[in-house]
C-alpha cells in the first residue's frame, strides 16, 4: 500500500542551537528523525534535491522551511523537494 503527504517542515527550532558551521547538517539529521517518527520505520531515502536545497547557501544559512513530498511504500520512505 502506498501513501503519500505532502509536509511543511519548519526547520528554524532544529537549527538554531549549536554552533553556526553545523546547521545544514543539523537539518538534514532533523528532516531524518521527523520521517522516522511519523512514518514508523527505520528505512529513510532522502533524494538529492533536499540534500541540494538544504546546501545551497552554505552550512552556515540552510532555509528555515522547507515542503517535501513523502512517499511510503512497504517499508521504505522516499522523500523529495515540490
Amino acid at each position: 500500500m502506498e501513501e503519500e503527504r505532502i509536509i511543511t517542515l519548519r526547520l528554524r527550532k532544529a537549527i538554531e542551537a549549536g554552533p553556526n558551521y553545523k546547521k545544514a547538517k543539523r537539518a538534514i539529521s532533523y528532516i531524518k528523525s521527523y520521517l522516522k517518527r511519523h512514518f514508523h520505520t527505520e528505512n529513510i531515502k532522502l533524494d538529492k534535491s533536499i540534500n541540494e536545497r538544504i546546501w545551497k547557501n552554505g552550512a552556515k544559512n540552510p532555509p528555515v522551511k522547507i515542503r517535501i513530498v513523502c512517499k511510503k511504500t512497504n517499508d521504505k520512505v522516499e522523500a523529495k523537494v515540490i
